[in-house]
């Protein structure tokens, strides 16, 4: 039996989707990606008539593929369509970081998938706990709970948007434009909200316009600005102006040092506010500036 290999956790930027539909060689091309994370996908990216094979697909790369120091996580089919039972008993089996329920509908959903993946845990003898869950946000139900999904269990480590798919039924009209998408601001930051509170992951949706790299990054920012941790992808060559888009950008890094050497210059003052380059500096901002480069050392 493989154990769990050793993937970095601190750095969920780019969720790269792979379908598993006898896909041999893309989940090798997604483990020699850049993308922190890959997903392996058995839920809208499989046509019915071959879940079944694409679960044994699944669990092969899961066990014999070396994914280096990347996290993988698999979405599985919501339970109203019959197949994540077999699914999470295969699944639990190749010890993925992450089972990711598709259109979950609220905290039954997720109180069940937790359970479920405890039992087949015991059954083939991984400590309860290993395999991590999270769900993917495509329901109005969900959104309307999200705060209790994100803190349903300890064994919860993520949420992404699904925002094609809630569109059908929140109502919004997408822009697709990069950037550019206030009609899914409200949903976006309730997500962020929800998983900054219980401190899990939250990924933000793709671009799906994936050979547009240009747009792709400036839409990555956009997400970054909102609070999310990553985004999903769907094509390797968005990886990297992805990473950019979550990188401090050289502003934030000059600002962050600005006032770092400012800390240490007055550390003998007493002094609780002090100016750096005309702006105001007090303890948020002396904050903020220590997590900029924190979050850039965490890069290097």
């Amino acid at each position: 039996m493989t154990t769990l290999i050793s993937r970095k956790t601190n750095l969920r930027r780019t969720q790269l989707i792979t379908p598993c539909d006898n896909a041999w060689d893309l989940m090798n091309k997604a483990a020699r990606s850049k993308t922190d994370i890959v997903r392996l996908e058995l839920e809208d990216g499989v046509v019915p008539e071959r879940k079944n094979e694409a679960r044994g697909w699944a669990l092969r790369g899961l066990r014999e593929i070396d994914w280096g120091d990347k996290e993988v996580w698999v979405r599985i089919t919501h339970f109203d369509y019959g197949y994540a039972e077999a699914d999470i008993d295969t699944l639990v089996q190749g010890q993925p970081n992450v089972i990711v329920m598709g259109k979950c509908q609220g905290l039954d959903d997720m109180l069940h998938l937790d359970k479920m993946i405890a039992a087949a845990e015991r059954r083939h003898g991984i400590p309860v706990g290993t395999v991590k869950m999270g769900c993917v946000i495509e329901r109005i139900r969900a959104v309307h709970k999200v705060e209790d999904l994100a803190a349903c269990s300890p064994r919860m480590s993520m949420m992404c948007c699904g925002l094609d798919d809630l569109s059908n039924e929140y109502g919004y009209r997408l822009t697709r434009m990069p950037a550019d998408a206030l009609e899914t601001l409200y949903v976006r930051s309730r997500v962020v909200l929800a998983a900054r509170l219980a401190g899990i992951t939250a990924v933000d949706y793709p671009y799906l316009k994936y050979r547009d790299l240009e747009a792709s990054e400036i839409d990555a920012r956009f997400s970054a600005r909102l609070g999310f941790h990553g985004k999903q992808i769907i094509s390797p060559a968005q990886a990297e102006g992805v990473h950019r888009a979550f990188a401090p950008t050289e502003k934030e890094l000059a600002w962050a040092k600005a006032i770092l050497r400012a800390v240490e210059e007055n550390k003998d003052s007493g002094a609780a506010v002090f100016i750096v380059d005309g702006e105001m500096i007090d303890a948020p901002h002396i904050l903020q500036a220590r997590t900029i480069m924190q979050r850039q050392a965490s890069i290097e």
